[in-house]
């Protein structure tokens, strides 16, 4: 697991460093109205926004879905079956 948060860590700062380096031709943030720089970080942290926003409705729709409240692992259903 550790291995596995390396890899995302390196994965997420090598395409965060990438979208520095290119820049930004618009800002995509309808709140950010200064140009330069800080188009760029707007713009890495609107997406890193939508992103979270989604993750959270997903997670509400898996909770609804089940019906408990509660999100299930793998693990969690052997026992029940086990059981």
């Amino acid at each position: 697991m550790a291995m596995m948060n390396f890899i995302g860590i390196a994965a997420a700062s090598a395409l965060y460093s990438k979208m520095q380096d290119r820049g930004a031709d618009a800002g995509w943030n309808p709140l950010n109205v200064q140009q330069g720089e800080s188009v760029v970080y707007s713009n890495i942290f609107m997406i890193f926004a939508i992103i979270t926003i989604i993750a959270a409705y997903r997670i509400r729709l898996v909770r609804a879905s089940r019906g408990n409240g509660a999100i299930q692992t793998r693990s969690m259903a052997r026992l029940k079956e086990k059981a």
